[in-house]
């Protein structure tokens, strides 16, 4: 039984949002160039997303919640884009995952800041903070050793990057939404 009321108009119209960090520049080129590679070998989980750091699991709300969601996330005092990173480190050593995992004080900062100014009602779900930061490349299939052996195939990662950190709908058959935009760019469903 989930612990938040789905009841809500049945749930036909609640949105399922979560809070991303996304690389851009060259790592989100090298992330697309993996994922081509991973598509390949039959793809993995990881291809039904964006390249993605989630800071907080998926969350559901009405349409005027999510207006208040964006809201909060423009209004915690924290530019929302080039978010520095402490470090990647590109790991292969877990039998089932492979990733990168980030160390970024300021993705937390972030993360907090939203948690900490929109609090969710009594009848939804509770916002879920990450704790482990990372980008999955390759997860969800019985071997991974080829989606491991694919990193031959691509240059070493980007020693710099940038990333933006926004709040995304996951709409019906995977199509993705980018909720909000603190630069003048815009970006297409996914």
């Amino acid at each position: 039984m989930l612990g938040w009321n789905m009841n809500v108009a049945n749930g036909a119209n609640l949105h399922e949002l979560i809070l991303y960090a996304t690389p851009t520049g060259d790592l989100l080129s090298w992330c697309n160039d993996y994922f081509d590679i991973a598509a390949q070998h039959g793809g993995t989980e990881a291809q039904n997303y964006p390249p993605h750091c989630s800071m907080t699991g998926f969350f559901h709300r009405s349409a005027s919640r999510s207006n208040e969601a964006i809201d909060a996330l423009s209004n915690i005092g924290v530019k929302s884009i080039d978010i520095p990173i402490d470090s990647l480190n590109l790991s292969i050593d877990k039998p089932d995952w492979l990733g990168i995992e980030i160390q970024s004080e300021m993705l937390k900062t972030i993360t907090s800041l939203f948690s900490s100014n929109y609090k969710h009602l009594s009848d939804e779900d509770p916002l879920r903070v990450k704790e482990w930061l990372h980008l999955s490349l390759a997860y969800g299939v019985k071997d991974i050793n080829p989606f491991k052996k694919a990193l031959n195939n691509i240059c070493d990662l980007p020693s710099e990057s940038s990333w933006e950190v926004a709040l995304w709908q996951r709409r019906r058959q995977n199509i993705w939404k980018r909720l909000n935009f603190e630069s003048d760019r815009k970006h297409e469903d996914c």
